[in-house]
């Protein structure tokens, strides 16, 4: 989860973080939210209406403080830039796939970043707006980027964004059982149940 990593990766570097929440504080937080917590982060909540004016969100943070914002998942051309920098670490030419799961496109924009000629990228929508990720992928990606191997498949968010269905579920409960995979609902269930 972006919360927590980016929670983690700031207590790692001795900054502070905050986190910005959709939602209405919940009576009870989260796993994700409590670990945030642990590794030191802020957590602001706002409300959906409040979440979908980006601009505003910035106004949460006290203009004396010096910060730096990142986006929601993410989301440019530096986030995209380090998950290409991740594959450096793999034995890349391995593999003639890749697959992720899609939330702001910016790990699919990366992993397109640093595939080889003869790979495929493959990318999940996780949302229920899953056609309009194709122009926000697309802002992130060079003209060479553009001319790789890569394809959305559609149809698979299982209600939308940290939704599930029975049919996802049950996928899940096979798959630990078969081979002790445990799968999160939100990115990896989906990704794993389209292959």
């Amino acid at each position: 989860n972006h919360i927590v990593a980016t929670a983690c990766a700031a207590r790692l570097h001795g900054l502070n973080s905050i986190g910005i929440i959709r939602g209405e504080q919940p009576r009870e937080l989260s796993h994700t939210l409590r670990n945030a917590l642990h590794y030191g982060m802020q957590l602001k909540f706002v409300s959906r209406t409040q979440y979908r004016d980006k601009p505003a969100l910035q106004r949460i943070v006290d203009p004396e403080e010096q910060y730096y914002w990142i986006s929601e998942g993410g989301y440019g051309l530096l986030g995209a830039a380090g998950i290409r920098d991740m594959l450096k670490g793999i034995p890349l030419w391995d593999y003639t796939h890749l697959v992720t799961a899609v939330g702001t496109g910016t790990t699919m924009a990366g992993l397109i970043q640093g595939a080889l000629p003869y790979q495929t990228v493959i990318g999940i929508p996780v949302l229920n707006n899953d056609q309009s990720i194709i122009s926000e992928l697309e802002q992130l990606l060079s003209k060479n980027d553009l001319a790789k191997n890569y394809m959305l498949l559609t149809g698979y968010s299982f209600g939308g964004y940290a939704k599930k269905t029975d049919t996802l579920l049950d996928f899940m409960n096979q798959t630990y059982q078969s081979v002790k995979l445990p799968l999160d609902f939100v990115y990896p269930a989906k990704a794993f149940y389209v292959l």
